[in-house]
């Protein structure tokens, strides 16, 4: 049954209803009249027929009042002017008070009437005005709903749940479908207490139904009731089987097929459902709609960016010369997953090892992607030329003439000789990578040697060397690390950094080794730091501690 109709047959009985009262109106109005006879007599025929008539307008707008009129001028006529029991009316007297009658019945009929239609647009103003605010508000708390959404799989769950409370259903769900495979999948669906869950994947095909079927105009299903539907049986059994009686289905199509929908439904009940409340589930479904492709598009890009930076964040290699490894990364917002952070680890001669730990401005497959060209390149220069130094101006001058970055990159470049246990490094405008001394328990920062990678090929950047002992730590981490906390004023920072690691391991630490405790012991800084609350920025961390040979 479509919402057309319903408002037809409920606007046809407002119409019965108001000629019902006019009707009564005028029989009382008659009743009256004949009461005062004996006071009246034959004067004044119709002088109870003009308040019905005003009353008949009011309520019946200008066809009851003219009914009225002329019911009342008929009537009056009829039984209360000489000779009676007739509608002759011989009397001069009769005929003017007649005439009088009808023109004053007229004119107060139109004036009740324009001013019933002026209330009454005036009442469906404000009716649409409210009703678009409710709809609006809705949506507002569906877009917040959605945005502020924790479930990466269905962002819309929050929005079925708004959507389902505020239209007192019994249930709300997304439905997509795939007309290749003939199957319809709930991800989700919010329900009211003590109505089964329809998630998961419908076979279509096992019971003989097409999702065509189930929209069979190719736009808004408005449903009072399945089992006065013209639907196929099947589908009727089916929907019934699994409490979908009365429902509004707002789908979504591609190419004339159906590929999802909205819809809100109740259980086991017929209703009668609005214009407002379908036009509100077509607006909410609009938006989850939006919403659900932003999300699989995001979703994509994701996936496709955490390969590629798996493949950029590569494992450490089982053994260095001099040295134990340990690396972490995390990312610092869930839509965020891929950075710019990355670090790398690999062998530059027999005894010498190059630890990388770097951050390019960006996030996604953008950032990804530049992180690819500052990782490969880098390698590149370190084989072939003869200094760290020479290295990295070289890198920074293709990168920075040929506008190989959006933005720009931090950097720390470290080479550590095992033979000589030297450490020579160059640091792109990154955070001091940190040294702690074994023997005296002090911890050192190796500061930034040279500005950010990629801004400009002019700046030439210096190598400076450190010489490390065994059982000595080094730190090298970008800003996510310092710039953790639960405010911009109350942030972990370098000296936070400092005193993590100044603290000697305990026996449990350097159970599980040094270098792994010492990464640990740093996210675990970061983590209180920030207090529940989510980090501003990716977290990227190398820590190494010096063996002997």
């Amino acid at each position: 049954m479509s919402v057309k109709r319903t408002w037809f047959q409920s606007k046809t009985a407002a119409i019965v209803r108001s000629y019902l009262f006019v009707a009564g109106s005028i029989l009382l109005a008659a009743c009256i009249r004949h009461s005062l006879t004996p006071i009246l007599g034959r004067r004044a025929p119709f002088i109870m027929f003009l308040p019905a008539v005003v009353f008949s307008a009011w309520v019946g707008g200008w066809g009851g009042a003219l009914m009225a009129l002329i019911v009342s001028a008929l009537l009056g006529s009829y039984l209360f002017i000489s000779p009676q029991n007739t509608l002759a009316v011989p009397d001069q007297i009769d005929q003017t008070t007649l005439v009088i009658f009808l023109i004053v019945g007229l004119s107060v009929s139109a004036i009740s009437s324009s001013q019933r239609k002026a209330e009454q647009r005036a009442r469906e103003s404000a009716e649409e005005a409210r009703a678009r605010a409710d709809r609006e508000a809705l949506v507002n708390e569906v877009g917040h709903a959605v945005l502020w959404s924790d479930d990466d799989l269905a962002p819309h769950s929050a929005a079925l749940k708004r959507l389902g409370e505020r239209l007192a259903v019994d249930r709300c769900f997304y439905v997509l479908y795939d007309e290749d495979q003939n199957t319809a999948v709930i991800e989700k669906d919010w329900r009211a207490d003590g109505i089964a869950s329809l998630e998961g994947e419908w076979n279509l095909a096992e019971r003989e139904i097409s999702s065509s079927e189930i929209y069979p105009e190719g736009r808004t299903v408005v449903m009072r009731d399945v089992l006065a539907s013209p639907l196929p049986q099947t589908l009727v059994d089916l929907f019934v089987q699994t409490g979908q009686r009365s429902y509004i289905a707002v789908p979504f199509f591609d190419q004339s097929r159906p590929r999802a929908a909205l819809t809100v439904m109740m259980a086991t009940e017929a209703r009668d459902w609005t214009i407002e409340e379908v036009m509100m589930v077509e607006a909410v479904a609009v938006q989850v709609r939006g919403a659900m492709k932003m999300a699989r598009a995001a979703q994509r890009e994701r996936n496709i960016s955490q390969q590629l930076q798996k493949a950029l964040q590569p494992r450490l290699p089982e053994s260095a010369p001099g040295l134990l490894l340990a690396s972490r990364y995390q990312a610092a917002l869930r839509e965020a997953g891929v950075g710019g952070d990355f670090y790398d680890v690999f062998a530059v001669g027999e005894d010498c090892t190059a630890l990388v730990v770097g951050d390019v401005s960006g996030k996604g497959l953008a950032a990804a992607a530049q992180v690819a060209t500052v990782r490969n390149m880098l390698r590149a220069f370190l084989y072939s030329q003869p200094t760290l130094a020479a290295a990295v101006n070289d890198l920074n001058h293709v990168v920075a003439a040929n506008g190989l970055l959006s933005g720009f990159a931090t950097l720390f470049v470290g080479c550590y000789d095992a033979k000589t246990r030297v450490l020579t490094y160059v640091n792109c405008g990154q955070e001091p990578a940190l040294v702690r001394r074994e023997k005296t328990g002090t911890v050192e920062e190796l500061a930034p040697t040279g500005s950010v990678l990629g801004m400009d090929d002019t700046p030439r950047f210096a190598e400076h060397m450190v010489t490390l002992a065994p059982g000595d730590m080094l730190a090298i981490f970008t800003d996510g690390v310092t710039e953790c906390g639960a405010s911009r004023h109350n942030m972990l920072g370098i000296e936070g950094a400092k005193a993590l690691l100044e603290l000697p391991l305990s026996s449990d630490e350097n159970q599980q080794g040094a270098a792994e405790a010492a990464a640990v012991r740093l996210m675990d800084g970061v983590d209180a730091a920030s207090r529940g609350g989510v980090a501003r920025d990716d977290v990227c961390l190398l820590t190494a501690v010096i063996t002997p040979r």
